[in-house]
């Protein structure tokens, strides 16, 4: 979750961002796991002498074969919310762009390599569009809520999503200017 202290970082390599990648992938401590997804047709040797040359060691970085559309993995990924009893559990929300149809299956597979539980949902909400604090404040803007259709403006359907995405509180928050996103995560 936003609020936790990592166990993991994943990222997908994509090779107009290969400096800031590599870069990125520099400042992750040793004592998280670390995840490189590279997509089906990537050579992992090649890609980790590329990140090498821009200052990268790859030489803890587990290279996983997925098949995802994009980099944007913080949009499509699954979404941790914590249980009751403390548990976290993984939700795939719904991922309603039809030319990314990879990005929508990625969190089943990165449940089935990590081991998570995960749960689908039928929000449509992208996992950029909501941060939480991890003592039950979560926060969305109103044009992703409404953009993804959710429905928030009556009592017992908020009730609802706050208890899907395992949030006390939720505060819908009007997205920033010119951010063409409309997420939350924009702000943090």
């Amino acid at each position: 979750g936003d609020w936790e202290k990592p166990t993991a970082v994943v990222f997908v390599f994509h090779l107009p961002w290969l400096g800031p990648l590599a870069q990125a992938m520099g400042g992750v401590p040793d004592d998280l796991e670390k995840w490189l997804l590279l997509r089906p047709g990537d050579d992992a040797s090649a890609v980790a002498d590329l990140l090498e040359s821009e200052g990268a060691d790859t030489s803890k970085w587990r290279m996983i074969h997925v098949d995802v559309d994009t980099p944007w993995i913080r949009d499509y990924g699954p979404i941790q919310v914590m249980e009751n009893d403390g548990s976290g559990i993984w939700l795939d929300a719904l991922y309603n762009d039809e030319e990314r149809r990879s990005d929508d299956a990625l969190p089943d597979q990165l449940a089935k390599i990590a081991g998570a539980r995960l749960e689908p949902t039928d929000l449509a909400i992208d996992g950029g569009a909501i941060v939480a604090n991890g003592q039950g404040l979560c926060v969305s803007t109103l044009d992703a809520f409404d953009d993804a259709n959710i429905p928030w403006r009556e009592e017992d359907q908020a009730t609802a999503i706050l208890g899907t995405l395992g949030c006390r509180v939720l505060a819908l928050v009007p997205s920033l200017q010119d951010e063409p996103t409309k997420h939350a995560d924009m702000f943090v």
